[in-house]
């Protein structure tokens, strides 16, 4: 009997692309940082959030801020604007 199914959800089944740049860019404002255009998040995503962290960062701030550039106050903000990705609602709609 299977008991636990995981998924990465994340750019598969659900596009958080606009929540990701929402929350690593407060992150970057609170600490006096400059922001980045949401698109240029498809190019900082994957290998996990310190990845994340490490790629949006100024190349100077990356060791003293990766860590807390993703607090819990951004994990909160991470969750707004995630919607299912387009070819998930393409298969519901199937069925």
């Amino acid at each position: 009997m299977i008991r636990l199914a995981v998924f990465d959800l994340d750019g598969t089944l659900v596009n958080s692309l606009a929540d990701l740049a929402a929350a690593s860019n407060y992150g970057l404002r609170t600490l006096g940082f400059p922001e980045h255009p949401t698109e240029q998040f498809r190019y900082f995503v994957g290998n996990g959030v310190r990845k994340l962290c490490e790629r949006v960062l100024p190349e100077d701030a990356k060791e003293r801020h990766a860590i807390s550039l993703m607090n819990p106050i951004n994990i909160d903000l991470s969750l707004m604007r995630t919607t299912l990705a387009s070819q998930m609602l393409y298969a519901i709609s199937r069925n």
